[in-house]
């Protein structure tokens, strides 16, 4: 049940590239709400704008939650999007469990963003999931901007950004999956990075 799915990486880059723009500009957008408590910028052992590998993930990971973890990467454009599976199949964070992480490093390998992942069977379970984590972060950081349509929340202190989401989508053996995640940004690195996957025209 805790299979990967292959959408996983270009359908939350998409989530967040919407987070970060959402009522960047208009007069007919609602005002950003901005977090007057600093986001979390240190996850798991993992920090955001830190140079990082494979290897250091694993290390990370590992010493972080005290269960031996799995990675492989994956070229992403000019991103390297490291997967960090752990041989328990789960791990904890924010009270609630969780079945793999993906970090993404940009061109010099600092961490723009970390997504912590959970896997289940059907989409009623990933928004529980969802609903209960927005319970969590509100408790910590207040009201959040939440986009009940593109089923998102995110809270931003114009440096960085913490976020939810939940999807349908499909693991690597085509099964039907639903996916809840969890994921922090640099919003100046994951900026330059989807700015470098605009093409020249």
């Amino acid at each position: 049940t805790k299979e990967l799915h292959m959408k996983s990486i270009a359908s939350i880059m998409s989530i967040m590239t919407a987070s970060l723009l959402l009522w960047a500009c208009g007069n007919n957008t609602p005002k950003r709400i901005v977090s007057e408590v600093p986001i979390k910028t240190e996850v798991l052992g993992l920090k955001l704008g830190d140079v990082s590998s494979e290897n250091a993930v694993e290390t990370a990971l590992t010493k972080a939650t005290g269960k031996y973890v799995l990675t492989e990467s994956q070229k992403n454009g000019i991103a390297t999007v490291v997967r960090a599976i752990p041989t328990s199949l789960e791990i904890s964070y924010g009270g609630l469990s969780w079945h793999y992480v993906d970090v993404t490093l940009d061109k010099e390998k600092k961490i723009a963003q970390i997504s912590i992942v959970a896997s289940f069977e059907n989409i009623e379970r990933a928004k529980e999931q969802y609903n209960a984590a927005v319970q969590v972060f509100t408790q910590k950081y207040g009201q959040g901007n939440i986009d009940q349509e593109a089923q998102n929340a995110f809270w931003i202190d114009d440096t960085n950004s913490v976020g939810l989401s939940y999807m349908e989508s499909s693991a690597i053996n085509g099964e039907d999956r639903s996916f809840c995640t969890l994921y922090y940004v640099s919003r100046e690195l994951y900026t330059s990075l989807e700015e470098a996957n605009i093409p020249d025209v």
